[in-house]
């Protein structure tokens, strides 16, 4: 935590679910890593994002994910977390 009482700032957040997400956007997800390997089912889509914001958020010590949720719809979403 931070002077201000922040874990992390929401900015930082944004910045490395941006990157995540630019390397997805636009693009036929089947001839992407790992996806070549795994269909881009949305619970594989969740846990690739769990995986790669772990990782950029890694130099944060004080900051756990939980989990991510990714929504197909209003009403349609996964969960992905590790134990």
């Amino acid at each position: 935590m931070d002077a201000i009482g922040c874990v992390v700032d929401f900015a930082v957040l944004k910045e490395a679910l941006g990157h995540v997400a630019a390397g997805l956007d636009h693009r036929l997800l089947n001839e992407l890593p790992p996806f070549g390997e795994v269909n881009p089912t949305a619970e594989n889509l969740a846990a690739h994002f769990f995986k790669e914001m772990r990782s950029n958020l890694g130099r944060y010590t004080s900051v756990r994910l939980e989990a991510v949720t990714v929504w197909e719809s209003a009403t349609a979403a996964v969960t992905y977390r590790e134990e």
